[in-house]
């Protein structure tokens, strides 16, 4: 297991080394960051890869590379509870988790 801030990752789901290893382990570290902030404040449910803003699209949004979208479709990949959906705000790629009791959706936009 890896620990992730509060939340815990699957081993399997983080590559041990290589050119995708840091890049993963950041992803992963800032939307549990992101989910977490989400969970407490229940606030804006839109939040961006490397951004601290929610909403619209900030300017500070960044986007990942294709290698690293590959592997985050890659079953087991993704902390439990998290899913990869097209988002029509970006018209790309995004995480997703559901809160229990809350009708809106957790979005981290890639």
């Amino acid at each position: 297991m890896l620990q992730v801030g509060f939340e815990t990752v699957p081993q399997h789901a983080t590559p041990q080394d290589g050119p995708l290893a840091a890049p993963f382990r950041e992803l992963v570290g800032h939307l549990c960051q992101c989910w977490r902030h989400f969970k407490h404040k229940l606030e804006n449910n839109g939040y961006y890869h490397g951004s601290k803003k929610t909403g619209a699209p900030p300017e500070d949004y960044q986007h990942i590379s294709t290698d690293l979208m590959k592997l985050l479709q890659t079953p087991g990949q993704l902390p439990d509870g998290f899913w990869l959906e097209h988002s029509h705000t970006t018209s790309r790629m995004a995480v997703h988790r559901k809160l229990e009791g809350r009708d809106e959706t957790f979005i981290y936009h890639l």
